[in-house]
């Protein structure tokens, strides 16, 4: 391998090192935010279902 094949070999390797990087980032905040819009919509699903269990119970 000559010097400047290595050297692009670097340059190619630094940017593919660079976009897994912004992938996995990228990959965390959306199962971050998935989480956070299912606990949401767990928590509403049972206050509405704890509500109505109340009234049922209260009459």
């Amino acid at each position: 391998m000559t010097k400047e094949q290595k050297e692009k070999n670097q340059k190619q390797d630094r940017l593919s090192s660079g976009i897994k990087k912004i992938a996995y980032f990228m990959g965390a905040v959306i199962v971050f935010l998935g989480l956070i819009v299912l606990l949401n919509i767990k928590t509403d699903f049972i206050n509405s279902w704890s509500a109505s269990l109340m009234k049922l119970l209260i009459g």
